[in-house]
């Protein structure tokens, strides 16, 4: 329950984020390279 209350979280701020022209994730352009399942640990 709460991963999905996370989840909820991190897409309303990226919304809120986005509609005002704040692209965060720009700054690292590194994160491209990862996947869930990697961050998750399950080495895909």
């Amino acid at each position: 329950m709460l991963e999905a209350f996370e989840q909820q979280s991190y897409h309303l701020h990226s919304e809120t984020l986005l509609s005002q022209g704040i692209d965060y994730l720009k700054a690292f352009p590194e994160l491209d390279e990862y996947t869930i399942a990697e961050n998750q640990g399950n080495g895909a």
